[in-house]
């Protein structure tokens, strides 16, 4: 079956043939599906703000040759639902901050990096499983996700940054990987809903990174 591509989109040239989709140009489409070559060159990125503040969007298909998305590219899109990152190594700072609706993201297995508040305010994300490739979750990168209950994260996972999971007040379990070395201040403030967390011995935790957490069992 053919898939249906998105027209209208607005692109720019980068280098060496490739492009990046930098706006809705004059799409009109609710569900954008970004296709892997326009006119012989290949779309390699999302640029920062492309989509953002777009209330007419409502899922987003990038192709495997899309690694990159920019900064508050899809930042603030209040009925954006779903969103097919199936090649992104690479997630910008605040790339999906306020898109309220958004309730599920099928992230890369190679992934390398989410950054600063990148999926922050995405209140209607209930479970997210980030990929064994993941080096770098950035700091407040789920804050005030406050639908979220379950996350996965990588064994790679080495520290828990500032506010990561800042009032996600419905989260019920995460698995603390194996090497953590260091879990920062207000990782997990207002987490209400957790109860129990088994940490390894060597972990260091800042004195405020459960702060306003009093439900939590600690347990080595």
């Amino acid at each position: 079956m053919n898939t249906q591509f998105s027209s209208g989109l607005e692109y720019r040239s980068l280098a060496e043939n490739k492009l990046s989709l930098c706006g809705i140009g004059s799409c009109n489409d609710e569900n954008i599906v970004v296709p892997a070559f326009v006119d012989g060159m290949e779309v390699t990125s999302v640029d920062s703000g492309a989509f953002a503040h777009n209330d007419m969007i409502k899922s987003v298909v990038l192709p495997k040759s899309v690694d990159y998305i920019g900064a508050e590219a899809f930042a603030w899109c209040r009925h954006l639902e779903s969103a097919s990152l199936s090649g992104v190594l690479h997630v910008s700072t605040r790339a999906f901050i306020g898109c309220d609706s958004l309730s599920s993201i099928e992230l890369c297995d190679k992934l390398l990096m989410i950054e600063k508040k990148a999926f922050a305010y995405c209140s209607n994300l209930t479970a997210v499983t980030l990929p064994e490739s993941l080096y770098s979750l950035g700091a407040s990168a789920f804050e005030g996700c406050r639908g979220l209950r379950s996350v996965i994260l990588p064994d790679s996972l080495k520290s828990i940054e500032s506010g990561t999971f800042y009032a996600c007040c419905e989260l019920e379990s995460i698995n603390i990987p194996g090497k953590l070395e260091y879990i920062d201040e207000f990782a997990f403030a207002y987490c209400i809903s957790l109860d129990k967390i088994i940490l390894p011995a060597r972990t260091v935790i800042n004195q405020f990174a459960f702060y306003e957490a009093d439900g939590i069992r600690m347990v080595s």
